[in-house]
């Protein structure tokens, strides 16, 4: 199936489970496009190294650092808002009816910001789990996958100081206990 269920998405109760692994089997990449840039996701954990190798990368004078950013969720929301369904924000709840006005408004965010850049970067912990859709959605998409030491990610989690969020960054436990559920089931499957 497609993940998708229009009549429970109308009600605002999609819960489309992403699975990684069966995506990859499954989906197809998409064709590559010359009139669009090449997209590269850095992912990994927190604290891993993500932005130390976008701004290594954006040393380059073509190519333009994005960050952690909403360009992804909000073109999800607002293709699936302009299409009459509720807004949300999981890559997994749009329909395929719908994924060329994700495209156009996902690549219209980045010009925008990004001018005529021919490499655009983000970096952000939870684009790992929709790696295929968008490998399957979005064309010349790249991804740089950070692996680092998963007991210096825990350390590195509690000697940040968030502002707000992230409880699991005060805590030994907690930071192991969230890395582990957030990345060592996904790659030991």
């Amino acid at each position: 199936g497609t993940g998708f269920d229009a009549a429970r998405h109308r009600k605002g109760t999609c819960t489309a489970e992403v699975d990684l692994a069966a995506d990859l089997a499954r989906l197809p990449v998409a064709e590559p496009d010359p009139t669009v840039p090449i997209l590269l996701f850095v992912l990994g954990p927190s604290r891993s190294g993500k932005t130390t190798l976008e701004g290594l990368l954006t040393l380059h004078p073509s190519v333009y650092a994005g960050g952690e950013n909403n360009y992804l969720s909000a073109a999800v929301s607002t293709s699936l808002q302009a299409a009459g369904f509720l807004p949300e924000t999981n890559l997994a709840c749009l329909p395929i009816q719908l994924q060329d006005e994700f495209r156009r408004r996902y690549w219209l965010a980045w010009r925008r910001r990004a001018g005529a850049a021919k490499v655009f970067v983000t970096t952000a912990p939870g684009f790992i789990h929709q790696a295929a859709r968008l490998g399957a959605i979005l064309p010349n998409v790249r991804f740089a996958l950070i692996d680092r030491n998963a007991d210096d990610v825990r350390f590195r989690m509690l000697l940040k100081r968030y502002e707000n969020g992230y409880l699991y960054a005060s805590d030994t436990v907690a930071a192991r206990n969230q890395f582990d559920i957030m990345f060592a089931e996904r790659f030991n499957a």
